[in-house]
């Protein structure tokens, strides 16, 4: 297994332990400090193995999809425990997690290979550079995950 499947299946592991900890409810998480703190602890771990899985791939800075879970790890990991917002945990917890595995699932199956870093033109096109790359790379999700950009490309109707 190489080192970028590794960090793919961290992520996956401690997505799985999210889903795990939801499954038991908003009511159980609310009352438990202890549950809230696993929960941040394991958007830390997903943004750790990111960020990291980003680093080696060579993937450009805060580039989405995997820039999300990233700047979430950076926030919780560089703050201190107590005002941790247990609605947001929440919140991107019951919202977020399916869409991250399957990207997840997407770059394991290397159906989006890691884009090589570029250098991008000097300001003020950069932004643009910036925004083109960033609509490409969804495209190419939206094309993998539901088939196209159509008028009701999501098979929920959300």
């Amino acid at each position: 297994m190489s080192e970028l499947e590794e960090l793919l299946r961290f992520a996956t592991e401690a997505l799985d332990e999210v889903e795990a900890i939801v499954s038991r409810g908003r009511s159980e998480f609310a009352a438990s400090l202890d549950r809230q703190r696993a929960l941040a602890f394991c958007w830390i771990a997903v943004g750790s193995a990111l960020k990291d899985y980003a680093h080696i791939a060579e993937l450009p800075a805060r580039q989405e999809p995997l820039s999300s879970p990233i700047r979430l790890r950076d926030r919780i990991a560089h703050q201190s425990l107590s005002p941790l917002d247990a609605d947001v945990l929440w919140r991107v917890s019951t919202e977020r997690v399916s869409d991250l595995q399957a990207i997840l699932i997407v770059l394991r199956d290397g159906a989006i290979a890691p884009l090589p870093r570029q250098r991008l033109p000097a300001w003020p096109t950069r932004l643009h550079a910036q925004a083109s790359l960033a609509v490409d790379h969804l495209r190419t999700f939206v094309q993998l995950r539901w088939g196209g950009w159509g008028s009701n490309p999501r098979p929920d109707g959300l």
